[in-house]
């Protein structure tokens, strides 16, 4: 399940609109020696200080707050058991949150690691280690590898040297019971594996998406738009909203980013939203790594248009096919790339030239108007039993969350604390993680009046239906209700109403 320290790593993610650095360039590989892992701590098993002759290792990267990794614990436990002789696995949790902490002795994050396998400590049936503060290991052999995600796996064969690196963890059992049996060709796979790195599309999101590079450098274009297939070869985190990125300090990374506009794998209807809705992200605000929501004042780039306007276009065509995709494969889903003069990329802008392309590229009419549209509406009806059971002892005092796992404890918290957890677990978008159907999904909104802080316990593994119950025990009732929206409305060029 999503905890708090998952909903403040997809903040930052919010925070950038989809910005993601480009891809990094490998210099560990299969074929090269393993390197050590630096560890803060060991939190079970037996350390692994070094590549032992004649031992087998599968080294996995996760976290505690990603959902994958959790899912792969007992495939992990199962491993070390079928191979027990020959193999030992280990589980390296990086890129965890609050790395900067003030106990360099015993930093939070490592407490929470602590926390998370003594609750999974049947399930977790391996040695267990915690990345350094300064990223060490992370950097040694993820950023290395050129990998940016997790989980990702390692498989060290007897001699030390990397056999295998990927994600799939049934791969990772064949390549250990080839290296077992003595049947696995280390220099084939080392040929193999670099055959398929030059083989693998390159695609940097800080530069301008070029076919080919044909005929100059990103740099000799004044204006261009095009269009292309997505063929699945290249990706990058699009943006909720389009913004010019002018109305920020100068900085190395989002200086990249003015002045043009890029989508990657978007459908058709993804394309019509950013072109005609509000060119702020319509997703829930959250709090960052301080506990603190953004000064949307210093930051206006920060603010948002969630329960302001509805999260997708409505489609008013004959033929709804052209709209109609699936994240697991390229049909209906299109490669976008605009660039502009220097210094007049605003987002107004950006979002007319994309108005005019679209226009001309697929045909469709779009408008986008005022329509009463649902919305989860958060009220106290007996506001004297919720304050009761709510309210801080001391309202002077900030957030304090003494546990950031499921379940989890928040003490002078605010209702909106109550929306982003809502938000986060039942939303749409970036949010939309199927546990509302999609007839369902809407904004959360607090409409309880209830400006004092709070006190309270919250469980991601609750079903929706349980949650309202457990907010009902609290004397607030979560409903459906319905407010004036911007929507964005697509029709077919000859609809009566698009004249």
């Amino acid at each position: 399940m999503k905890n708090l320290i998952c909903i403040i790593c997809l903040f930052l993610i919010i925070l950038c609109h989809g910005v993601s650095r480009g891809q990094a360039t490998a210099s560990l590989k299969v074929g090269d020696n393993a390197p050590n892992l630096s560890i803060t701590k060991w939190v079970k098993g037996t350390p692994v200080t070094e590549w032992r002759k004649g031992k087998i290792y599968v080294i996995e990267f996760g976290a505690t707050w990603c959902s994958p990794c959790a899912a792969a614990i007992p495939e992990l436990t199962a491993l070390q058991k079928k191979y027990q002789a020959d193999l030992v696995v280990a589980s390296i949790f990086v890129k965890e949150r609050n790395l900067q902490s003030h106990d360099t002795k015993n930093p939070a994050y490592v407490t929470n690691v602590e926390n998370y396998v003594h609750r999974k400590s049947e399930k977790m049936q391996y040695t267990i280690g915690v990345d350094m503060p300064t990223k060490q290991t992370d950097n040694d052999w993820l950023a290395a590898a050129g990998l940016q995600g997790i989980p990702h796996v390692f498989v060290i064969d007897k001699t030390g040297e990397i056999a295998w690196i990927g994600g799939n963890l049934i791969t990772a059992e064949a390549v250990v019971k080839s290296i077992i049996k003595k049947e696995y060709d280390l220099a084939k796979n080392v040929e193999a594996a670099a055959t398929k790195a030059e083989q693998k599309v390159k695609y940097d999101p800080e530069k301008l998406l070029l076919i080919a590079n044909n005929g100059g450098d990103e740099s000799d274009f004044i204006f261009r738009s095009i269009l292309t297939r997505f063929h699945g070869d290249i990706s990058k985190n699009n943006p909720d909203a389009i913004q010019s990125f002018h109305g920020r300090k100068p900085d190395a990374e989002f200086d990249n980013y003015k002045d043009k506009l890029e989508l990657i794998g978007a459908p058709i209807g993804q394309f019509y939203y950013l072109a005609y809705t509000d060119t702020l992200a319509n997703v829930i605000q959250t709090r960052n790594f301080i506990y603190e929501y953004p000064d949307t004042l210093k930051s206006p780039w920060q603010r948002r248009s969630y329960g302001k306007g509805w999260h997708e276009p409505i489609l008013e065509v004959a033929d709804k096919k052209p709209f109609q995709f699936n994240w697991n494969n390229t049909t209906h889903r299109f490669n976008y790339s605009l660039k502009v003069p220097k210094g007049t990329g605003s987002a107004a802008y950006l979002q007319s030239i994309l108005q005019h392309d679209l226009q001309s590229y697929f045909g469709f009419e779009a408008t986008a108007e005022i329509r009463e549209m649902p919305y989860w509406k958060l009220s106290a009806p007996n506001k004297e039993l919720a304050l009761a059971k709510l309210k801080s002892k001391d309202q002077s005092r900030k957030l304090k969350i003494i546990d950031n796992q499921d379940p989890f404890v928040l003490e002078n918290a605010e209702m909106r604390d109550i929306i982003m957890l809502l938000g986060t677990n039942f939303g749409y978008g970036s949010y939309d993680y199927g546990r509302l159907p999609l007839n369902q999904q809407a904004a959360f909104i607090d409409q309880t009046g209830i400006t004092d802080k709070i006190d309270f316990v919250w469980d991601n593994n609750l079903t929706f239906e349980q949650i309202k119950k457990f907010l009902s025990s609290l004397g607030l009732e979560l409903s459906r209700a319905y407010k004036p929206m911007k929507v964005v409305v697509i029709r077919d060029a000859t609809h009566p109403s698009s004249k």
